[in-house]
């Protein structure tokens, strides 16, 4: 199975990230997250946190999810979409 992330960016750029085949079964290590997030450039990075954001307002409206999962993922989502690559 090819998986890929389409990510479009503020200014309307798209770029995508392909995810190849995924079979992982154990959740990704803090190193397999940094060594991930070297893969991906400021361009993929950026347009991967404008979608989530955008994502997220999707799916709730209450601030404090959004900031909670924001803080929580935000920071390690180029690197586990990189890991997966």
């Amino acid at each position: 199975m090819r998986l890929g992330v389409d990510c479009i960016s503020s200014g309307g750029s798209r770029h995508r990230i392909g995810v190849g085949q995924l079979h992982r079964s154990a959740p990704l290590t803090d190193r397999q997250v940094t060594a991930g997030a070297s893969k991906l450039n400021a361009t993929q990075t950026k347009a991967l946190s404008e979608n989530f954001s955008s994502v997220l307002g999707n799916v709730t409206s209450n601030p404090l999810v959004k900031e909670g999962v924001t803080k929580a993922i935000g920071p390690k989502l180029g690197g586990i979409i990189g890991a997966l690559i």
